[in-house]
């Protein structure tokens, strides 16, 4: 077993350790093994910086910083004596903004891996005896790696809820497809009333999308306590985003002008909404295979 010890009282090592994955647990694990003197791979199959830096917080921060900008100058801008008219969204060159800032931070992290001289595998992994991988790089091609010690940090990928027809429409995207649209939707539907459901709902209806959450609970933001949701539901609604609480999806279809979801309201009659998108919003769950 290998032991990596604290601040106080480090000991170098040598040997061989391999990490899957480079997302926050991945690189971290990586650049603390080399620290310790430890001889270190990392292999990702896709981009360093995980879910977080791409597909996750940093390009909803984004998005999110857009829309508080616009928030302000629509409704404050004349308060302290600004005058301005005719403010637009440019949503292409939002979106570039969003990709360039994760690019950045990619490379920050591309930087901390060549200067810790982290050797970085760009392909997927996987087991072929105790101690030993076999990586198929971008390229095709095969490397056999060795290791004392391997690190699993393969990350998570975003869970289907159990919902009829949600497979099958070519309308429906997840958190990582709706921080990738090249056009803004007139209208979305939010399935889940969670953080990231609501971030998306508040980014998006600033830039001037009309937006109903779905919610299968009673409440929004259940983690949290209702004197604080309480607000944010009003600010939200401000916003225009409605929000129809108590209402489980029961199905989603396409339909030649955009999609029909199907929804169960808390009297028990059966609700259709009618977005030209929408999206899901349900728990991650942990990837097995790299």
């Amino acid at each position: 077993m290998i032991k990596l010890r604290g601040n106080h009282g480090e000991s170098r090592m040598s040997k061989k350790i391999t990490i899957v994955g480079g997302g926050p647990g991945g690189y971290i694990a990586a650049i603390r093994a080399a620290q310790l003197g430890a001889q270190v791979t990392l292999i990702e199959k896709d981009r360093l910086g995980g879910t977080c830096l791409n597909v996750g917080c940093i390009p909803t921060k984004c998005l999110l910083h857009t829309a508080k900008l616009l928030e302000d100058i629509r409704h404050q801008s004349a308060q302290i004596g600004i005058d301005i008219s005719g403010v637009q969204l440019n949503f292409s060159k939002t979106m570039a903004h969003k990709n360039a800032i994760a690019r950045q931070l990619v490379n920050g992290v591309s930087g901390l891996m060549r200067a810790n001289h982290i050797r970085v595998i760009a392909g997927k992994a996987h087991f072929v005896a105790p101690g030993k991988m076999q990586v198929q790089t971008a390229d095709g091609q095969r490397q056999a790696i060795n290791a004392d010690a391997i690190v699993l940090a393969t990350g998570s990928v975003n869970a289907v809820p159990p919902i009829p027809g949600i497979k099958a429409s070519s309308h429906c995207m997840d958190s990582t497809g709706v921080l990738a649209l090249e056009q803004l939707p007139k209208t979305m539907i939010v399935i889940g009333a969670g953080v990231i459901g609501l971030e998306i709902a508040c980014a998006y209806a600033a830039f001037g999308t009309k937006i109903t959450v779905v919610e299968a609970l009673d409440h929004v933001l259940p983690m949290l306590d209702e004197d604080i949701t309480a607000v944010g539901l009003r600010h939200m609604k401000r916003m225009g985003i409605t929000f129809q609480m108590a209402s489980p999806v029961r199905l989603v279809e396409d339909m030649d002008n955009g999609a029909r979801v199907l929804c169960q309201t808390q009297r028990g009659s059966t609700l259709r909404l009618k977005p030209k998108k929408y999206w899901w919003l349900s728990a991650e769950k942990p990837i097995r295979r790299h």
